[in-house]
């Protein structure tokens, strides 16, 4: 693997760069983000890697006000994974 290939980011976004399975992430979100509206922005993100426009268009929010839900959904989330050592 080139070293360009391992720089690329994840389609899922920084909190999930490790190895989840799609039903993990959901399962997680779903314990953890008690708001519907905010825990299908978020499994839109992490699952089907929508972009921050494209999840604002989506859920009739502003892009601010997604990229606000996914910032505080991944501080919720964070205590709560099994993180590489």
């Amino acid at each position: 693997m080139s070293k360009s290939e391992t720089n690329k980011p994840s389609r899922r976004g920084g909190l999930f760069h490790c190895e989840y399975s799609n039903s993990e992430i959901v399962g997680l979100i779903n314990e953890w983000i008690h708001n519907e509206q905010h825990r299908a922005i978020l499994i839109d993100r992490f699952v089907n890697g929508l972009t921050y426009e494209r999840l604002a268009e989506r859920h009739d929010v502003s892009v601010r006000w997604a990229k606000i839900i996914i910032k505080n959904g991944e501080q919720k989330l964070l205590p709560h994974l099994r993180l590489p050592k």
